[in-house]
């Protein structure tokens, strides 16, 4: 397993979300998506591919990938400059941490498998879900729920089209996503349902994976309510805890401010 690295002096109230696809404006919403193959409905798109590529290609941009004509096919889509910037952050910290103590939870960072990303990071720098899961899984431990709490509607990866890819690796994973937004204080109604997910697998032997952007503020923000309330630490150990394990410091200062009143 990926050992992390302790990196400093990032700003994650700046970059955790980019501007496409973010919805600052959603309520904290929570979705459970494709637990089985019994949730898939089979598409059709060798159907409509037959007509134009081209035409094609806007009708399903918002897939993992893109049917372009030869014309456009290596003329990759530009991004905004914050977008850059909150690549560049997210390049910087380490793809997931090692086990939190006396829990199953691994924390980590969001894959990024949309070509509006991976066309603007190098082939060293990019992190794929299936890869991720695979190497989380190589010691043995089967991962069994996935938390998502980017705010942004499948800004990042699509899990859907990858659980038709891979169903075999990805069916016995529940997927939740849970918005949690950057910058506020997530409301008591939010964190108990990561909180619930994460009880409910907690005595089970398999791994929880929980992410936001860098898997940082947001993703320490909602394991330590979780440390606090289940396993009942202070606030400094359950920080402390995060921290060692996800190899980088909780930044947000209103998150350390919101568990001590919650539990300090």
């Amino acid at each position: 397993m990926q050992k992390s690295n302790l990196t400093t002096d990032l700003l994650e109230e700046s970059f955790d979300e980019p501007e496409i696809g973010s919805r600052e404006d959603i309520q904290d919403e929570e979705y459970e998506i494709y637990e089985g193959p019994e949730d898939i409905e089979k598409t059709s798109l060798d159907k409509q591919v037959c007509g134009n590529p081209k035409k094609v290609s806007e009708n399903i941009e918002d897939m993992d990938f893109e049917v372009v004509d030869e014309k456009t096919q290596n003329k990759p889509k530009s991004i905004s400059q914050r977008s850059k910037n909150l690549l560049d952050e997210w390049t910087k910290v380490s793809r997931y941490g090692k086990v939190i103590e006396k829990t199953n939870i691994i924390p980590a960072k969001t894959p990024m498998t949309r070509r509006r990303w991976t066309n603007y990071t190098k082939k060293e720098d990019q992190f794929d879900l299936i890869q991720f899961i695979n190497e989380v899984q190589s010691d043995g431990k089967k991962v069994g729920a996935i938390i998502d709490l980017n705010a942004s509607d499948d800004g990042y990866y699509r899990w859907d089209y990858h659980f038709r890819k891979n169903r075999e690796l990805l069916k016995g994973i529940e997927y939740r996503k849970i918005k949690l937004n950057h910058k506020e204080v997530a409301n008591k109604a939010t964190l108990n349902k990561v909180y619930d997910i994460l009880n409910k697998n907690l005595f089970k032997d398999n791994l929880v994976i929980v992410h936001c952007t860098r898997g940082i503020n947001r993703t320490g923000h909602a394991i330590c309510y979780f440390l606090c309330k289940r396993l009942e630490m202070t606030p400094n150990e359950a920080v402390k805890k995060f921290e060692e394990a996800r190899g980088h410091p909780i930044t947000s200062k209103y998150i350390i401010e919101d568990l001590f009143d919650r539990f300090g």
